[in-house]
C-alpha cells in the first residue's frame, strides 16, 4: 500500500513493555499501517521489530532511534518521517514514556 494513503502509527519506547505491546496488539488488529517504532538504541529496536515477526505480525515496521531527551535524536526522527512518509497521523502517535529513579 502507498505510504501516502496509509496511516503511519509511531510509537516512542517500543522495543520493550507497553511500547512493545501496543504495536504487537494494534499491528495484529490492523495490519494496513505502517507502525514505526521508536527506541532508545536501534539494535534493541531491530530486535523487537524480528521478534515481532516471529509473534506474527505481518504489517510493515520502521524502526527509528529515538531518545526522546535527546535534541538531535528528535530532530532526526522528525526528518525520517517527513522524507520517508510525508507525514504522521496525528492521532497515531503514541508516546511511551519510560522512568529512571535517580539516585538511592
Amino acid at each position: 500500500m502507498n505510504s501516502a494513503l496509509s496511516k503511519i502509527i509511531f510509537v516512542t519506547g517500543a522495543n520493550q513493555g507497553l511500547g512493545f505491546a501496543i504495536i504487537q496488539v494494534a499491528a495484529l488488529r490492523d495490519p494496513e499501517p505502517t507502525y514505526v517504532l521508536a527506541s532508545r538504541k536501534r539494535l534493541a529496536g531491530e530486535e523487537a521489530a524480528k521478534k515481532l515477526r516471529e509473534l506474527g505480525v505481518t504489517a510493515k515496521i520502521e524502526v527509528v532511534q529515538l531518545d526522546v531527551t535527546n535534541d538531535e535524536q528528535i530532530a532526526a526522527a522528525v526528518d525520517f518521517i517527513k522524507t520517508r512518509f510525508g507525514k504522521l497521523d496525528g492521532e497515531c502517535f503514541l508516546s511511551n514514556p519510560a522512568y529512571a529513579q535517580l539516585g538511592s
